[in-house]
């Protein structure tokens, strides 16, 4: 019997070695080395990366580029609650795109599409009604900026109220508390607690979390497209 050619028996010789090779990596890496990259690398960039700094906001404030039919309703009710117009109006404009019937899939209803228990919390008998509506929502979100009055400086606040407002505020909690325990500041949003949140999004931490996994991705890109709305409504 002849032997087989050496390309004949190296191509035999390859679904063994294949499989001898897939031993040895599970034997020196285990699959929670895999399962923990992703967090791993979060680790290394929160390491490496400084801290973004905030661009200073020029003073003044426009509601122009608002409906003009919203415009005096928003300037009353964030007066009311003690807030800044081109926030509400920056809120309306992603939640809504400023159409007062708007119905999402999730629940929420009208300009500042409130789900049900922010209607039942702040007794808006009708979330399509605009006036109700922004009067249910701007209370809504003042409270959240009144339930975070432990954080020293008014700006940053109203980032944690937003997020709340998005993802809840039980979310907002566990990444303050985890941000102190990767020695971010709890107190700031930019580059700490928005840094801390997405951690959140791995089993690893959000197991060890009161309020369990967020969607991290989300609440960070709410937060930030409100804040750059309102710059826009405020300056146009």
């Amino acid at each position: 019997m002849k032997p087989f050619p050496v390309i004949c028996r190296t191509l035999l010789l390859l679904p063994a070695l294949a499989g001898t090779s897939a031993v040895l990596v599970h034997i020196f890496f285990p699959p929670s080395f895999f399962a923990h990259r992703k967090e791993y690398d979060l680790e290394l960039r929160f390491a490496m990366t400084p801290p973004l700094t905030e661009r200073p906001r020029e003073k003044g404030s426009t509601l122009a580029a608002v409906p003009e039919q919203f415009r005096t309703l928003i300037a009353e009710k964030a007066a009311k609650h003690r807030l800044p117009p081109e926030l509400i109006a920056g809120i309306i404009a992603r939640e809504s795109n400023f159409d007062p019937r708007c119905l999402s899939p999730d629940g929420g209803k009208g300009l500042m599409q409130l789900m049900p228990s922010v209607c039942r919390e702040q007794n808006c008998a009708d979330p399509f009604d605009p006036e109700s509506n922004v009067e249910s929502g701007t209370a809504h979100l003042a409270a959240l900026r009144d339930y975070f009055s432990s954080v020293p400086e008014p700006g940053e606040r109203i980032k944690f109220a937003l997020a709340a407002y998005n993802g809840g505020a039980g979310h907002v909690l566990d990444a303050r508390l985890l941000a102190r325990k990767l020695k971010l500041d709890p107190d700031k949003w930019q580059g700490n607690v928005e840094e801390a949140l997405q951690f959140l999004k791995f089993r690893s931490f959000w197991k060890t979390a009161r309020h369990g996994y967020c969607n991290a991705d989300i609440v960070v890109n709410y937060v930030n497209s409100v804040l750059a709305l309102a710059e826009r409504f405020k300056n146009e």
